[in-house]
């Protein structure tokens, strides 16, 4: 299943969402801009979401470009679909046993250029992500899309059942009910929208640091053999509430690497940690384990903007696993019942991964 597929990062996001927190006790003019550094995949050599098969780098695409939902923590710590650049939908259940969703755009969605999103955009994308030419690893996420299998046969992208009306409503017919259409579907970066006019006859639209995106970041620079930093996108429709100011992608990945340069305070995110170190985190009674990937910037505003008014923040972290088999999952809140406490003044240093441990070695024996 896709949504298995797409649920494999783990623990070291607390680490992360503690500097997102952190830095939502800044300035509003702070002295420097406030960057995060995360290593979620290899190098690459293009950043078309269409050809995309590996788990890490979409969690990258997921900064570059956005669908019509996107996946966001609910405030306990669990991943939801909500309106992405489609602000709302309509599901109707036709005699024929299909199924008929109505998108609206958000007026405000644009692309980096300064562009208009449009539902023709979505139609492209689309029509080109089960276009036999394209040859996507991904196709068969459109499966459930009518005139799927007419397309796959014939080569002709007129036949799926996506088509636009006017520049704001994008509308889909699935030939039979899909209930992981709109949570795993549509927040695919593999579905986002894509121009026909920047990727027709332009081999290399994907594969520089100067591609149009659509999502909360675009492409600040692209070292391909070693790292991809992002920059705020201005013309995205949330570009005020994105935080941090840049993330910056190193391309390494080796476990134990990361993991050292983790503890050492030169990285605040991982993907991948060495079973050694699960060991070690087992052996102090404290258990690592997996949560489905929410895009690296947006964890929820209010929250955030609540823990940022207190004197100090408190950062609730839930981690449980089984040793070698891990498979739960790992609850990121503000608040939440029998909390993992860790207490760090806002705007101050980032805690260290040694101190998010002991503060939850001390929370699991019963002090704070």
């Amino acid at each position: 299943m896709k949504m298995l597929r797409r649920s494999v990062c783990l623990l070291l996001c607390a680490a992360l969402f503690l500097t997102l927190l952190a830095g939502c006790g800044k300035q509003e003019e702070p002295a420097e801009d406030f960057v995060v550094s995360a290593a979620v995949c290899g190098p690459l050599e293009t950043l078309d979401p269409t050809m995309n098969t590996d788990v890490g780098t979409e969690s990258l695409l997921s900064t570059l470009f956005e669908g019509l939902m996107r996946m966001r923590d609910d405030g306990a710590g669990k991943a939801v679909a909500v309106a992405g650049l489609a602000k709302e939908y309509i599901e109707e259940k036709n005699y024929d046993d299909t199924v008929t969703y109505t998108f609206t755009l958000r007026s405000a969605a644009r692309w980096s250029d300064g562009e208009r999103v449009t539902a023709e955009d979505f139609v492209y994308a689309w029509q080109r992500l089960v276009d036999p030419a394209t040859a996507s690893p991904n196709a068969s996420l459109l499966s459930m899309v009518a005139g799927y299998d007419e397309v796959r046969e014939s080569g002709d992208v007129s036949l799926l059942g996506v088509k636009a009306k006017g520049e704001s409503t994008f509308l889909v017919t699935l030939s039979r009910p899909c209930a992981y259409f709109i949570t795993s579907v549509c927040t695919s970066p593999a579905t986002a929208p894509l121009r026909r006019d920047l990727v027709e006859g332009n081999a290399s639209w994907a594969a520089t640091a100067d591609i149009v995106t659509n999502g909360p970041y675009t492409v600040g620079t692209w070292v391909k053999a070693a790292q991809l930093q992002t920059k705020r996108n201005g013309e995205y429709y949330e570009s005020k509430l994105v935080v941090p100011d840049s993330i910056c992608f190193r391309f390494e990945t080796d476990a134990q690497t990361n993991y050292d340069q983790l503890l050492a305070g030169e990285l605040d995110y991982t993907a991948k940690l060495p079973y050694a170190a699960i060991e070690q985190l087992a052996e102090r009674g404290i258990k690592a384990g997996l949560f489905r990937p929410i895009t690296l910037w947006p964890f929820p505003y209010a929250a955030l903007k609540k823990a940022a008014s207190q004197a100090s923040v408190q950062a609730v972290l839930t981690v449980e696993m089984s040793l070698g088999q891990m498979v739960d999952d790992v609850r990121l809140a503000v608040e939440g019942e029998k909390p993992v406490y860790f207490e760090g003044r806002a705007g101050g240093s980032i805690p260290t991964l040694t101190q998010i441990v002991d503060a939850a070695e001390r929370a699991l024996k019963g002090g704070k």
